[in-house]
């Protein structure tokens, strides 16, 4: 009981401190996100964690009841305490003699995210929480009037977890990747028991390195959870392979690089039209974005393991867990660090 009020109290504060500029303020507010309310509502509820072992992972990463050939996908709830079950043993199996703070999730719409970057440069400025009911048509108004008022690059787009407590995972239907943002947004609550994850909101180079933190050691424990379930030989054919979707994410990091090349010799509205029309190339070819902007990259680009990333966190972070005995002694060596000379300090070291 005493870590939730600890978890509670700590989210409650970096989530309600805000600086947003008071048009942009009225302007979201028909359309944020009540993080309070969804607290309240969702604080103490616990799982009943009902265990089944016959369950098997489809081709298009659905969970389906595998007793008797029936070849029925489960339902939600089943999947949800499956999964809990399942990460429960992977994160077990990594070192930690035990699973602190509880493992507790909500798997549902998760809200969108209204990410802003300055328009000369991409740099991830602020983000606001928004309502997951806003709809297309408010979602393109509320764009335009934010980019006018502050002359940012503004998009609004889909969150794939929340780390409050329980965290808020989407409900995308694909277990590989909901145990993928069920770990990262654990790894954060863990983190938030040491000096790495007490600093996330201390800058934006902070705020990084637990992402990419999050992102590598949820990733390992999502890949030891996936593990544990079988594959079963039917499912939806319908799917974009791996190497299709990292031939994509690999052309948008090098359409990055030619945007910072134009944004840093002052051609704004050339990398931006440059942007529109490689946007438009990529739909051509079946991966569709709404919108390729400024601010796009700005968010996506915090995570080390995607194309479009431009630091060298997660490479650095990548040699540091190779030589940790196992993912227990990476965090507790990662989670030490206090600022960006301190990190430093330790990759070179390494």
């Amino acid at each position: 009981m005493k870590t939730k009020l600890y978890l509670l109290i700590y989210i409650a504060i970096v989530l309600m401190v805000s600086d947003i500029p008071n048009p942009v303020y009225v302007a979201v507010a028909p359309y944020k996100f009540n993080i309070v309310l969804w607290e309240y509502q969702n604080f103490f509820t616990q799982s009943k964690e009902q265990f089944a072992r016959n369950y098997c992972l489809g081709s298009a990463a659905e969970l389906y009841d595998s007793a008797m050939f029936s070849q029925r996908t489960v339902s939600s709830s089943q999947r949800d305490e499956f999964i809990k079950l399942i990460l429960k043993e992977s994160i077990l199996n990594s070192g930690f003699d035990s699973i602190f703070p509880p493992l507790n999730f909500s798997i549902e719409k998760a809200p969108k995210i209204l990410i802003m970057s300055p328009r000369d440069n991409i740099v991830l400025e602020k983000t606001i929480l928004l309502t997951p009911s806003i709809n297309i048509n408010q979602i393109i108004d509320l764009e335009e009037e934010v980019e006018n008022l502050t002359g940012n690059s503004i998009l609004i787009d889909e969150l794939g977890g929340l780390a409050v407590y329980p965290s808020i995972i989407n409900d995308n239907n694909n277990v590989v990747s909901i145990l993928e943002t069920a770990a990262h947004e654990w790894v954060h609550h863990r983190l938030i028991l040491t000096p790495l994850g007490r600093r996330y909101f201390g800058n934006a180079f902070m705020k990084e390195l637990n992402e990419n933190v999050a992102q590598l050691a949820g990733n390992e424990l999502a890949r030891k959870a996936s593990s544990f379930i079988p594959e079963c030989n039917y499912g939806s054919d319908v799917q974009v392979t791996t190497n299709e979707l990292k031939g994509h994410r690999e052309f948008l990091g090098l359409v990055r690089d030619d945007v910072e090349a134009m944004l840093k010799a002052g051609s704004i509205e050339q990398a931006e039209k440059y942007m529109e029309d490689q946007r438009i190339i990529l739909a051509k070819s079946g991966y569709v974005l709404r919108k390729l902007n400024q601010a796009y990259y700005a968010f996506h680009g915090m995570y080390g393991d995607d194309p479009v990333a431009s630091s060298d966190i997660y490479a650095q972070l990548l040699n540091l867990r190779s030589q940790s005995q196992d993912l227990h002694s990476f965090i507790s060596l990662i989670g030490d660090v206090t600022d960006k000379a301190d990190y430093h300090s330790l990759i070179d070291n390494y």
